[in-house]
Parts: structure tokens; sequence; C-alpha cells
């Protein structure tokens, strides 16, 4: 579930690609990120980065690991993954607080246009 939150933000567009293409054709993939509700544990300066660039990444010295957070504006992801999925569902973890612990839930079935 929580994989893209701990993914750096210019990776995430590879895994995308990669998961398109491992996904069977009749296939959904169910994820995590971090939106909304976690952006309070983001300084001044991440904020104004994550607003421009549309995600941020908050290393940690072992990449891959749970510490090392990248953060994404739900309108970012969006564009991202629009190429590859469809949007089923989405649920911002802040309106939807039960669903995954607030973080933001998307349930995406392959686009057979690419």
């Amino acid at each position: 579930m929580s994989v893209f939150t701990h993914i750096e933000a210019e990776h995430q567009l590879s895994w995308i690609k990669e998961i398109h293409r491992i996904l069977s054709s009749d296939g959904i993939f169910l994820f995590t990120i971090h939106g909304k509700k976690y952006v309070w544990n983001l300084n001044r300066t991440d904020l104004g980065d994550l607003k421009v660039n549309g995600a941020i990444t908050k290393s940690f010295s072992q990449k891959g690991h749970r510490m090392m957070t990248t953060y994404n504006t739900s309108a970012h992801f969006r564009e991202m993954i629009l190429s590859y999925f469809i949007i089923l569902e989405f649920y911002d973890g802040i309106e939807y607080p039960c669903k995954t612990g607030g973080q933001d839930l998307w349930i995406v079935p392959k686009a057979t246009n690419k």
C-alpha cells in the first residue's frame, strides 16, 4: 500500500510505468501517498517546494528506508498516472482518515491505451 511514500519523487514515474507494464490488462492497482494530511511534517521551505514541484522527498541515509518520505500533491500525482491508469476511486486522507490512516488512497485500473 504505502510504496510511493518511500520512493524518491524523481523515481516515481519510472515505478508507475513498470507497474503498468507488469499489471494484467484487467488488473487494478491500489496504493497510497502522503497527501495533505501529512504536510504538517514539512517546514516552510519544503512546503514552497511542494507547491512548486508537486512532490518533495525528505531524504534519509538509507534509500527506501521508512524514514525516507516523499510527499505529493494529489494534482501532481493525478497528472503522473493518467497516461497509465484510470482513476476509479480516490480518497483524500483528510476527508477519509479511516481508509488508510490518513494517507491518500488511490484505486486505479490499468489504462489499455498505453
